[in-house]
């Protein structure tokens, strides 16, 4: 069967049964996702207790997020602090 003008064994199967007319070759691969708006190529690496490793995975849980979603939210919530130490004027560093 040649749909529009097609091969049927390029037309491909919608899930209901119906045959779309865009044709696709066998073994071909289709496109790659498109590029993330962010590329996270970064790595921090953070040593904590094996309590502190708990409660922060388990905060990360019941909040529905990754341990790496969970720690971007967090850090965005903070407010910065000055360095400076109000009595002296110095810096912390």
């Amino acid at each position: 069967m040649v749909a529009a003008g097609i091969p049927s064994y390029l037309v491909k199967k919608q899930a209901d049964g119906n045959r779309t007319g865009q044709a696709t070759k066998p073994g071909k691969k289709k496109g790659r996702a498109p590029p993330k708006p962010v590329k996270r190529s970064c790595t921090l690496v953070v040593r904590v207790t094996e309590t502190e490793r708990l409660l922060v995975t388990g905060k990360a849980r019941e909040a529905g997020m990754s341990l790496s979603a969970w720690f971007r939210a967090a850090a965005g919530k903070t407010r910065r602090r000055d360095c400076t130490d109000s009595a002296t004027g110095s810096t912390g560093a």
